[in-house]
């Protein structure tokens, strides 16, 4: 279906017939919000009278509540009602308007926080549902930390700077909270949701969402339930390589599912149980990549490549207050399955015959890979915190952590292997692998990882003065490691075994001084360091394509090495941050900029062997990220609102590294990958009474991303001139709404110049030629309606 300016139309007048007469409900102001403690406080709009001030959310960065112009760090913060604003449907969506953060879209997302970006190793981000971490450690480069879909949250925090302290490992660039709407004892609320959309060349999407909360007992007891699902339709179709036509149309769907249950139970007025659970599942019917050679948004992909991605939270927060001191317990259940689909067909000649993805002779050769990755978490946090009263000098929170993350990794290759052989190396599977080819599987390997982790902190707050604060916090972590790897198939050299552990006790301090200008002008300066644990590589010596491969190939023997290191250790970071955060104009314009300096440590760096396609991690070079960051957001006047966010990065290695045989891995000076040095948003929207009782709005929306590098420079492993640079990129979105009561309906344009800027250019094997790439969205065109109550 089309959406034609007709249909457009009769989609308007339908949902503008529908509206109804409702006065709106309002929370407390910012500036009303609780400072301290725990309770939860909803993030709202702000009231009628406050019209003329830049409304102001309400944070929990530091674990205790606090307006975002008061917390000592780099941080932005979206509510539900501002992502939906803006259109801001995805972590790639948020990556666009947040300074510092970038998004590197492929099959997987990889994300940085200035400038520190991996595709191998634990995670440089850490990323919370609440007070639950969920990211995970990176396997082949293919697996992905778990991003919530944006519906029914009260906000995201993006913390930029390492947080060791309160966040603890994998918190090395920074940290991304989604934090869910808390049950009411009181009050009944919720909302409902809806939306149609065509892409320009793909297939139509749609949403259907609802929320909603009420009292069970007035005062005791609570709910909040929602459901929402949301499918993505396809632009890229499958192609013949040979004919040009159309095998499957629009293959790159994606559908999410999301449901959450939360309760909340005050027995007493000093105690609040809080049980909840999250589902979520996505499924993607085919990559969004598509090859260069076929034409835009055209794969050459012989096979469907499907995957999917559940996971489950089951959580409960237990809080007692005191007087004058708060102690919580967050007990949690993380539970993630996913599993994916991929087409091997180019990946496996080229591995064996030096970059040509074709055999000779057999047009049709297929291989197909599959994975699935199983990941278990229990997470339990115990903390007491002190309740403050104004004027109090001393504030603190303290308490201990303990993690158990059980992830395991299966992988299974299907091909004709002997075809393969004979047409490549003129043998057979048994002369060029030394066992035989018994099947079903040409590669099978299973991996099992364990990490723990114990830890204890602490940060206190002092005021010096009435003006000036000192910070000081400290985490000590015990973290260990246990792995197995068992590897089977002629690919593999047969079975074998593997296994090792690596345990370390890593420390984080924090040191920050803030100082009160005035009630509305702070500034600050930190210096805090952060860390990512280490973990184990599987073996590569049972297969003998990485010992020695094609000439002009990277193999274990040009790099020096019998097999790939059993074990990598962290790395870690020292940040020096200064910033400040001022409201000018009778609050009508809120400015926060921050500059920092990042000591990037023993990095976890993976190192490709393009002569079997694998790769293994180790720790090498050191480098810097130096930078700044600014956001404003602007009421020029009472109907018109301007917001702006600049992010400005330099990250570069500052020591060589080299392998045992002298290949060079890193270079002093060269910048390290896929993170833009510019990045910028600006966003305008105008607000209008219409006719009776009806506000309308009209936004604009510019992103900008700068070039990067997409790999090392001449002289480093890895060069590629055809890769080299990456191009900067524009996107320009534009959103209308009328809202009466409790009703609102919206039309939208994403993508609106059609942009088809080549973003991430990649093969798979260096000389294959096959060069694959992702695009942003086509234009995108439609309707949301939404029902507050």
């Amino acid at each position: 279906m089309t959406l034609t300016p007709r249909r457009l139309t009769v989609l308007v007048s339908l949902a503008l017939n529908s509206m109804m007469h409702a006065a709106p409900v309002w929370a407390a102001g910012a500036d009303d919000a609780a400072a301290q403690g725990d309770t939860p406080v909803q993030n709202a709009a702000a009231p009628d009278a406050a019209k003329n001030e830049v409304a102001e959310v309400i944070v929990t960065a530091q674990k205790t509540q606090q307006p975002i112009s008061k917390v000592p760090m780099s941080i932005s913060a979206m509510t539900q009602a501002t992502l939906d604003k803006e259109g801001i449907n995805n972590v790639a969506d948020l990556a666009r308007v947040v300074p510092g953060l970038t998004v590197r879209q492929n099959s997987e997302p990889v994300i940085a926080i200035r400038g520190l970006s991996s595709t191998v190793g634990a995670s440089t981000t850490a990323i919370y549902i609440d007070d639950t971490p969920v990211q995970m450690h990176n396997v082949l480069t293919q697996t992905a930390s778990a991003f919530p879909r944006l519906f029914d949250l009260d906000r995201v925090e993006v913390l930029r700077g390492p947080q060791g302290t309160l966040f603890g490992s994998g918190a090395e660039g920074g940290t991304i909270r989604f934090i869910t709407p808390t049950p009411s004892l009181t009050e009944t609320s919720g909302f409902a949701r809806s939306g149609y959309a065509v892409t320009e060349g793909g297939a139509p999407s749609y949403e259907a969402g609802v929320a909603f909360g009420a009292p069970i007992v007035d005062g005791t007891a609570g709910f909040r339930a929602s459901l929402w699902r949301q499918r993505e339709g396809g632009y890229v179709d499958r192609v013949d390589p040979d004919t040009g036509d159309v095998v499957a149309p629009n293959v790159n769907s994606h559908t999410a599912t999301v449901g959450r249950l939360a309760f909340v139970y005050a027995p007493t007025p000093r105690l609040t149980l809080t049980p909840s659970f999250y589902f979520q599942e996505t499924r993607r019917g085919d990559k969004d990549e598509f090859f260069e050679d076929a034409g835009l948004n055209r794969s050459w992909y012989k096979l469907p490549q499907p995957a999917s991605d559940r996971f489950t939270l089951s959580a409960l927060t237990a809080q007692y207050d005191w007087d004058k001191v708060t102690l919580k317990s967050i007990t949690s259940y993380f539970k993630r399955m996913q599993s994916r689909t991929d087409d091997y067909s180019y990946f496996s000649p080229s591995s064996y015959q030096g970059g040509s993805p074709y055999l000779a002779g057999d047009p049709g050769y297929t291989a197909l890979e599959k994975q699935t990755t199983p990941q278990k978490n229990w997470n339990q946090e115990l903390r007491l915190s002190s309740l403050n009263a104004p004027g109090d000098k001393l504030s603190w929170i303290g308490g201990v952590y303990f993690s158990r993350n059980k992830q395991s990794f299966r992988q299974t290759i299907e091909e004709p292997l002997d075809t393969l052989t004979q047409i490549a190396f003129g043998a057979s599977v048994q002369d060029v692998f030394g066992v035989p080819n018994n099947g079903p599987y040409q590669w099978l390997e299973q991996e099992e990882f364990i990490q723990r982790e114990a830890a204890a902190f602490g940060e206190v707050n002092y005021w010096i003065t009435d003006k000036l604060k000192l910070t000081t916090g400290l985490r000590v972590a015990r973290d260990s490691f246990t792995f197995t790897d068992l590897q089977d198939g002629p690919e593999a050299g047969g079975p074998h075994n593997y296994g090792g552990s690596t345990s370390e006790t890593p420390v984080t301090p924090k040191f920050g001084l803030s100082y009160q200008l005035s009630s509305d002008d702070m500034l600050y300066a930190t210096a805090a360091k952060g860390y990512r644990p280490g973990g184990a590589n599987s073996a590569m010596a049972g297969n003998p394509a990485c010992v020695a491969g094609a000439p002009g190939t990277v193999s274990l023997t040009t790099l020096g090495l019998a097999d790939a290191p059993r074990a990598y250790g962290s790395d870690s970071v020292w940040s020096y941050e200064v910033g400040d955060k001022i409201k000018l104009f009778d609050r009508r314009l809120t400015l926060s900029a921050s500059a920092y300096w990042i000591d990037w440590s023993k990095i976890q760096t993976g190192i490709f062997v393009s002569s079997c396609g694998l790769d293994y991690t180790t720790n090498l070079g050191n480098a810097v990220s130096k930078g700044l960051d600014l956001q404003a957001q602007a009421r020029v006047l009472d109907s018109i609102t301007l917001t702006a966010a600049l992010g400005y990065g330099d990250a570069h290695y500052t020591s060589d590294a080299a392998s045992g045989d002298g290949t060079v891995l890193a270079k002093a000076g060269d910048q390290l990958l896929n993170t833009p040095t510019w990045t910028l948003a600006l966003g305008a929207q105008y607000d209008w009474t219409v006719g009776d009782n009806m506000q309308a709005y009209a936004r604009l929306d510019y992103q900008y991303a700068g070039s990067y590098k997409g790999s090392p420079e001449a002289g480093v492993a890895g060069y590629e001139a055809d890769l080299r640079d990456g191009p900067a990129t524009s996107y320009f979105s534009t959103r209308a709404g009328l809202t009466r009561g409790r009703w609102e309906l919206s039309a939208y344009v994403n993508n609106l110049l059609n942009s088809g800027t080549l973003l991430n250019r990649f093969h798979d094997i260096p000389g294959e030629g096959l060069y694959r790439n992702v695009t942003f969205r086509p234009r995108t065109l439609g309707v949301s309606a939404t029902y507050r109550f």
